[in-house]
């Protein structure tokens, strides 16, 4: 409790990358904030007060957001929803009175923040705000929109972003994530991009034919890549001989497809990026292959051999180059996956996670394991299994003829079936 979300989890930042480089949002959040109320307790605490010398820092403005209002319906404040309604009209009109905004009119939003929740009460914080903090915040949205109204800003609601379920009053990762997206729908944005916390796995969020966002998933980001970055290699003449895209175990087989097309080797290694990274340095030694891109289902990937490890930072910025290029014919992202689809095949998939703990946990799932070893499933929703690769023990079999062969990988407690169809299903 009381920690702040990293840079690539809240909405300012994930708003920052919807947006991409033609934007620059800075964020100036501040835990406790009101709009017009002093706080006893605190310094400064409202947002009337520092308004002018924020504004002027940041000269010259394009457009300012502001989203308070849950920290004015603390009791010690004495303001019910009317009261800190009138509260941000004020704020909004000092802030347009600012000579920060350039060659054009004062741009302002006002985000009306999420109801406060129930179990606010009985958290730590429900101890400082008070009692009635809950219906004032439920009372809330029509006043500031009325108010809003009445200073021509502009207005949107969060009421719908999830707040956590701990305190009742913060956004959770994904409450932030869903302000992003609704404030980048409001500029339009072509593609939403996401990191987790140290960079090295990217997602996507592109709009589909309806105009909706619908998320990417590593599979198809990592799909889609391949195919931008060989086809764009063969345009230029480019595309070495001996070229590779390496890929994981249960990763996608659209790229199979894909690398036979361009005449580019596809290879599969073990899951973990350390697999990949030592192709990259195997093929530097030998000189046997030109590393061209490798990905894993789970939004790792590598394009280049500056390092061993998947990066995130090159991967958004070719996700956003591989938008600009689709977007100049005419196509979305999400245009690009159905012409992939149109030309290779469509391939679908799932994950299925459980989480087993404790000792006990470790034991089921070493049981689970021995049992689907020691008896190899006929069938998957009535496809035939036609050959069963176990990569503890080493064996690949062939179910029709019983042939056995090495697995040319290294030791890892993995089994896979491939089904009559074409389908395959593994578990690790």
């Amino acid at each position: 409790g009381g920690i702040r979300f990293n840079e690539d989890e809240r909405w300012t930042c994930r708003l920052q990358a919807a947006l991409g480089p033609d934007y620059l949002v800075t964020e100036e959040g501040l835990s406790g904030r009101t709009t017009v109320f002093p706080d006893p307790l605190h310094e400064t605490m409202d947002a009337l007060t520092v308004i002018y010398s924020l504004l002027k820092s940041h000269e010259a403005v394009d457009l300012l957001i502001i989203m308070l209002g849950t920290n004015d319906v603390k009791e010690r404040f004495g303001a019910n929803a009317p009261c800190i309604a009138l509260g941000m009209e004020r704020l909004v009109r000092k802030a347009q009175s600012v000579d920060c905004w350039g060659d054009h009119a004062p741009n302002i939003l006002v985000v009306c923040p999420p109801c406060i929740l129930p179990e606010m009460e009985g958290s730590d914080n429900g101890l400082t705000m008070g009692r009635g903090c809950i219906e004032k915040s439920r009372a809330l949205p029509p006043y500031l929109k009325a108010h809003v109204a009445l200073t021509g800003a502009h207005y949107t609601e969060a009421l719908d972003c999830e707040f956590n379920r701990v305190d009742g009053m913060h956004l959770t990762r994904r409450g932030h994530a869903q302000l992003a997206e609704k404030l980048a729908e409001e500029k339009h944005a072509d593609v939403i991009i996401g990191t987790d916390p140290d960079c090295d796995r990217v997602g996507a969020v592109v709009r589909n034919d309806k105009g909706e966002f619908v998320v990417l998933t590593g599979n198809m980001v990592g799909a889609l890549l391949t195919e931008y970055i060989l086809a764009r290699k063969h345009e230029q003449g480019r595309l070495p001989a001996n070229g590779a895209v390496v890929k994981t175990i249960v990763t996608t087989e659209l790229i199979t497809p894909i690398c036979e097309a361009y005449g580019v080797e596809k290879m599969d290694v073990l899951t973990g990026f350390k697999f990949i990274g030592e192709k990259i340095k195997g093929f530097e030694e030998t000189g046997s292959h030109t590393y061209l891109f490798g990905f894993e289902e789970s939004y790792g990937c590598l394009a280049g051999t500056y390092a061993r490890d998947k990066d995130a930072v090159v991967a958004s910025l070719l996700i956003c180059e591989m938008a600009a290029y689709y977007k100049e014919k005419g196509m979305t992202l999400y245009d690009a996956l159905l012409a992939l689809y149109e030309k290779y095949g469509c391939y679908r998939e799932d994950v299925m996670s459980l989480t087993l703990k404790g000792l006990d946990g470790v034991a089921r799932i070493a049981a689970i394991m021995k049992g689907f070893r020691e008896n190899t499933p006929e069938a998957f929703a009535g496809v035939k299994v036609v050959s069963a690769r176990d990569y503890k023990t080493q064996i690949f079999r062939d179910i029709m003829t019983g042939t056995e062969t090495a697995s040319p990988l290294p030791v890892s407690d993995v089994l896979q079936y491939i089904l009559d169809d074409g389908a395959w299903i593994c578990i690790r």
